[in-house]
This record gives structure tokens, sequence and C-alpha cells, in this order.
């Protein structure tokens, strides 16, 4: 879970809460603000990201993103609650994301099966929420991208200049996207979900076949970093798509387009690259 200290008003939105002055891109709707991120342990012995403004309390400064508003209205989808009497508890799950790199320098990508209940159909790094038996946010990241790809890292070795895996960014995410359809969610005792994601860099060198959790990811690509985040505008030169990962026991299939991937999820044909893993990439 999250935990503020320092914040500056009850609202439920982490960013609005600390009252902090994020920076905008809106290229991709959203908005960037340092924060300080201490993990701790509670009393049931859970891990949680405690989160102050830059100017209180501990831990390392590090990069918070979360959407932002637009003319099309987006902004954080949260706020919604704040028209509701009484105003639900503040409850923001911890969830850890590995930004996995090969040795040519490509980031990993997977799609989100139709089936899932948040995000169907995007495309996002592996990752999931933090488990009570994970030690830090690095080790649930590293668990997940063993879970769903079968790759695996050591903690101590996995990080993006060659040292410890540790967090890089963090991105408060929340599902439904929109004031709108959170809104009727509520109403409808719908699902609602509020996260804090930690994005974590591992060094995976010369990647095996994958082996895909057919439940989590349906589709794999390799991506190289230089050209990953361009993927949210038509660029000169951009392919016409990538070619599938290895997976165990055969061919990856044929290749992706790039309609698949270009642009912020949900794009033209219901995928595109999930906001907030497109904002840390």
């Amino acid at each position: 879970m999250a935990t503020l200290r320092g914040a500056a008003c009850s609202s439920p939105c982490l960013v609005a809460a600390l009252g902090l002055a994020p920076l905008p891109d809106l290229s991709i709707a959203c908005a960037t603000a340092p924060v300080r991120c201490a993990w701790v342990r509670d009393h049931g012995g859970r891990l949680t990201a405690q989160l102050s403004p830059p100017g209180v309390g501990d831990g390392p400064l590090l990069p918070l993103g979360h959407q932002a508003a637009t003319d099309e209205g987006l902004g954080c989808p949260i706020l919604a609650d704040a028209a509701l009497d009484p105003l639900p508890p503040r409850e923001v799950r911890l969830g850890a994301v590995a930004v996995a790199i090969d040795a040519d320098e490509r980031v990993l990508l997977t799609r989100r099966p139709q089936s899932m209940r948040s995000f169907p159909g995007a495309w996002v790094m592996p990752g999931g929420s933090v488990d009570v038996s994970d030690a830090t946010a690095a080790a649930a990241a590293l668990r997940e991208l063993h879970e769903e790809t079968g790759l695996a890292v050591a903690e101590g070795g996995g990080g993006s200049g060659g040292g410890e895996a540790a967090a890089a960014c963090l991105w408060e995410s929340c599902f439904p996207v929109s004031r709108e359809r959170w809104r009727e969610a509520r109403a409808a005792g719908g699902r609602v979900s509020h996260f804090l994601v930690a994005f974590v860099p591992v060094r995976v060198g010369e990647p095996p076949p994958l082996v895909l959790q057919p439940e989590e990811c349906d589709c794999a690509v390799w991506v190289p970093l230089a050209e990953a985040a361009g993927l949210v505008r038509d660029a000169d030169g951009s392919p016409a798509g990538y070619e599938r990962a290895r997976v165990m026991g055969g061919g990856g299939g044929p290749a992706v387009p790039l309609a698949s991937l270009r642009g912020v999820y949900p794009n033209e044909v219901g995928e595109g690259i999930a906001r907030g893993h497109l904002w840390a990439l």
C-alpha cells in the first residue's frame, strides 16, 4: 500500500493530496513531479511506500507521473470520488513493473489479453501487484517478470547500470482511465483500481525464448529503446511492425503491426501502450 507524509489535503489523488505541482507533457497527457519515497514495513509486515513532498520525509527523490488534464478531459479519474459523501477511504495498492532491457538495447513489451479486467489489449512491460512475500518492489518486479515471461534475473544483479535493481520512477495508476467511466463504475458497484506502480530497470543480457503466461500476456515483442518512446506518434523511418519475441517451443507468429503498438492505450484498434508505461519509457 501507499501512505502519505506531509499531505496538503485529503484528496483521494496522491499527487493532489501531496500538494505537488507536476510539469505536464501533453503529447501523452501526463504530468511529472518529484516525490520522496521511503520503503517501509507496516505492522502486518506488508511493504509500504511512504510518499512525501520533496522538502519532507525520507527516501530518495523519484519522478512521480500521473494522468494529466487535457482539452478532451482526462485528468485524474479518482477525483470523481471527491463528490461522494462520505468520501471513500484512500486505498492505494502497490504494483511493480520490470523494464527488461536486453543486450541489444531493446525493451520487452507484452500485450494483455482481452479477458483481463483492467487495461485489456494494452501493451505493457511485465509486472503486477506487490505481494506480502516480496521483500522489495524490485523483488516483486523480478518475480512478475519470471512468472509472465520465464525470464529469470537475480535481484542483486539486474540494475540498469549493472548494480542492484531498484525503482527508477513511480506512476499513479487508475482504472477506468476516465472520470466518467470511474463514476459509472462506482455507481454500479463495479471494479475500480488505484495503484502506485514502481518501474524497475533490469538487464537480461541475451534473452532465451520466452515462456508466456497466457492469462497475463498473449503476445510479446522486443522494441529498440530508441524507438519505444516515439511510438506515441508517427515518425519518419518507423518500421511497418515488429517481429514477435521468440517463445519456447516454436516461432512467435506473424509480426505485430505498428498500428497495434502506436499511440496511447486505447488507440484506434483498441491497443497501444498503456500511458504510465509509455511515460516511464
